[in-house]
């Protein structure tokens, strides 16, 4: 390791949509020419740093892999800055589980046309990301009727 520091990277925070995921935090602001970011994962099963697919990327972001993509693995990242030999100390991100902490959209919801009663509505509900095996979602629909009619039904 390099004796020349820098400031760390600060508010490093997994987003994730969808199940799609990424690191992000907030730039290190020091003089001196481009600055320069990695990122290691590790995962609760594999207890070992290793690289991801951002080494020495100018950008505050990076996408996790397709290997991280197990929405039941729990994994810490940790991201350092770089500006030729002088190196920061890593940041790491609390522990991130896709399933418990990703923010799922809404669903693509459709309406099925129904001849046979003016009473009910058909409606298909399918999730906003490819499901896998296992998955169990839930949805509460609500739905009102707009009519300017006081009679009632």
């Amino acid at each position: 390791e390099s004796s020349l520091h820098l400031p760390a990277p600060r508010d490093v925070r997994v987003y994730s949509y969808n199940f799609r995921s990424s690191l992000r935090w907030s730039p290190v602001k020091v003089d001196g020419g481009p600055l320069l970011y990695t990122v290691h994962f590790k995962t609760g099963a594999f207890n070992q740093w290793d690289e991801m697919n951002c080494t020495r990327i100018s950008r505050t972001e990076c996408d996790f892999p397709q290997l991280l993509n197990e929405p039941r693995w729990t994994v810490t990242l940790r991201v350092r800055a770089e500006l030729g030999p002088a190196v920061s100390a890593w940041a790491e991100s609390e522990p991130f589980v896709a399933e418990r902490n990703t923010t799922i959209g809404p669903p693509q919801v459709s309406s099925v046309p129904e001849a046979r009663s003016s009473d009910s509505l058909l409606i298909s509900v399918t999730p906003p990301f490819a499901s896998r095996r296992g998955d169990s979602l839930q949805y509460r629909v609500s739905y009102w009727e707009n009519s300017t009619s006081t009679t009632k039904k």
